[in-house]
């Protein structure tokens, strides 16, 4: 992305597919975490405490 801001915005993918192939493509486009459903609140926030840190 041209803007650094919007570049920054971290994403979680949060989806049923829960393939290593998915996990791997989610990873491959960018996106910094991936949770299957149903969500976990352990794993978000441990996925959010990923991101930050």
């Amino acid at each position: 992305m041209k803007d650094p801001a919007r570049a920054a915005v971290p994403i979680v993918a949060m989806t049923a597919n829960v393939f290593e192939e998915e996990r791997k493509r989610a990873f491959d486009c960018g996106m910094n975490g991936f949770l299957s459903k149903p969500i976990v609140i352990e794993e978000l926030v441990d996925a959010l405490k990923d991101i930050i840190h």
